[in-house]
């Protein structure tokens, strides 16, 4: 084997091990920084058949190991998904790898950090899971950097995240004068330095957490009895199939589950919470019940002077077939007031793709935001909050209301989604959730009361807090807000990012072009001579 061979496997292997780590609920904010430097490094450094044949496998294998637990797929499905998705995240680097060589240098350094954030960004507005594997989410540990999603979202922090790898990479492969990239390097620290020390300056200047206008407590409230109700329901979420489900069982426990919620919200209404919420689907009922769970609900508003956000999970239908346009579930958010109004419903907008998705009754693409004497209030359902441009529906509202049901291996990294919807619209938000982590974070990102579900397998219950308490997440918000910049623009960077990274491939491509018929052109006039015979 050639040494340069050896060094770009080198390469290759180290890039692969921190692309492990780089990305998912196991994630490390570092190697998101460092692995594009070393996959840059190991494809410019094997030839272009190798890159094809070894880097998509490293990077699949690479990829089953960084989304474990996260992707709700089963047995050898989990693995094609995650391979296909692992492969996929080389084509940012392969088309680098091509184009960049038909470009001056100035041009060729901005090649990679325009294809890695436009890939990412199309992929968010693509796939079925959204936003999902953005690198802004690996930098919860950086939130002076997260505050540049107020100006440019997802895409304007994988920018930034970027440039170091892409800069380095141009000085390390720099045969010639070393002034340019140096100047780049000087250039690109600058800017992390100033965008840092804007986001350090923001999170000092801006009040404190719940400190800007009115005090609002809020709490969380869960049941410990839902754990048995998620076992009865596993088949129809396996499935698909509402027969699979003997509701014989689970709608008699489902009340059981509603009346300990009820008891649990009126000892938060005690302990001072204005504003409670439910977990995703707390309250099972059949259709011909809700009417009195409704009333049941309206009931306990008005004795404790709270307004409530509860998550009702209404059965429809017990078994196929059903109407086209409906489901067998219904997966909504209810929100009611002190004088037992209903201010707002909302249907879960998206579903998770595959058996929810069967099940569920469509939802609307738009998250409601209602006007109250406490602020303007708004509501959204888990995977909603994955979607950036769909949560931007509720711009200007003061506090988005959050129900939500993780999956083991997706903590925090799903609540981390919902704390950048915060710094991208400028409200608070308070996200109840079931298996996973229950949060009160301000608009700016910042956690002010967190609580990871007691029955969460990868977590526990703080040690402080026994009983009831483990159930119960009380915390602070203000009844105010400030638009972000990101909540007016919207994906305007991330579209100019798709729009220049195309741009500078077709110049590649052009070159190249030139080049060949250049090179095409010499060989027709040297032709004849060659064909001469030496006197």
């Amino acid at each position: 084997m050639s040494r340069p061979f050896v060094r770009g496997l080198c390469f290759l292997l180290a890039a692969g091990l921190v692309h492990s780590v780089s990305n998912g609920p196991h994630a490390v904010w570092l190697a998101a920084w460092l692995g594009p430097l070393l996959w840059l490094q190991a494809l410019h450094r094997l030839s272009l058949r190798q890159t094809l044949l070894l880097g998509p496998w490293v990077a699949a294998v690479a990829t089953m190991v960084s989304a474990r637990g996260m992707l709700p797929l089963p047995g050898a499905l989990y693995f094609v998904a995650a391979g296909v998705i692992g492969a996929g995240s080389l084509t940012p680097f392969l088309l680098h790898r091509l184009a960049c060589q038909h470009l001056p240098s100035g041009l060729g350094w901005m090649l990679f950090p325009l294809l890695w954030t436009g890939h990412e960004f199309l992929l968010g507005k693509l796939q079925p899971f959204g936003s999902w594997g953005a690198i802004a989410y690996t930098q919860a540990a950086l939130p002076s950097l997260l505050q540049a999603a107020a100006v440019g979202g997802l895409p304007l922090v994988t920018l930034l995240v970027s440039l170091p790898s892409t800069m380095l990479h141009w000085l390390a492969t720099e045969s010639g004068a070393r002034l340019a990239p140096r100047l780049g390097i000087g250039a690109v620290t600058f800017l992390l330095l100033t965008v840092i020390g804007a986001g350090k300056l923001r999170l000092i200047t801006a009040t404190a957490p719940g400190s800007r206008g009115e005090q609002l407590t809020v709490a969380t409230v869960a049941s410990p009895l839902h754990r048995r109700l998620s076992v009865l329901l596993a088949p129809a979420y396996d499935s698909g199939d509402p027969a699979t489900v003997d509701w014989s069982l689970a709608l008699p426990h489902g009340a059981l589950v509603t009346q300990d919620l009820v008891t649990r919200t009126q000892q938060a209404a005690r302990s001072g919470a204005r504003i409670v919420v439910w977990p995703e689907c707390a309250a099972l009922v059949a259709q011909s019940d809700e009417a009195r769970l409704l009333k049941t609900l309206q009931q306990l508003v008005r004795e404790e002077r709270l307004y409530l956000a509860a998550a009702l999970c209404v059965v429809r239908h017990r078994s196929r077939p059903w109407p086209p346009g409906d489901g067998a579930l219904d997966n909504k958010l209810v929100l009611l007031d002190p004088a037992g109004t209903v201010l707002a419903t909302h249907r879960k907008s998206i579903a998770v793709p595959g058996p929810e998705a069967a099940l569920l009754v469509p939802g609307d693409r738009t998250l409601p935001v209602v006007s109250t004497p406490i602020g303007k209030l708004g509501l959204g359902i888990c995977f909603d909050l994955d979607f950036p441009a769909l949560v931007r529906s509720a711009a200007g509202a003061d506090v988005l209301l959050i129900a939500a049901e993780d999956w083991p291996g997706i903590t925090p990294y799903h609540s981390v989604m919902s704390q950048l919807r915060a710094i991208e619209n400028g409200f608070s938000v308070v996200r109840a959730a079931r298996y996973g982590r229950s949060i009160v974070a301000d608009r700016l990102g910042r956690i002010g009361a967190s609580l990871v579900d007691p029955d969460e397998p990868s977590g526990a219950a703080a040690p402080e807090r026994t009983g009831s308490e483990q159930w119960l997440l009380l915390g602070t918000v203000s009844a105010s807000s400030a638009a972000a910049p990101y909540s007016r623009i919207g994906d305007v960077l991330g579209w100019l990012a798709v729009v220049g990274s195309l741009t500078l491939c077709l110049l590649a491509a052009l070159s190249a072009k030139a080049r060949s018929v250049g090179a095409a052109g010499i060989l027709v006039r040297l032709a004849p001579q060659l064909r001469r015979r030496p006197q």
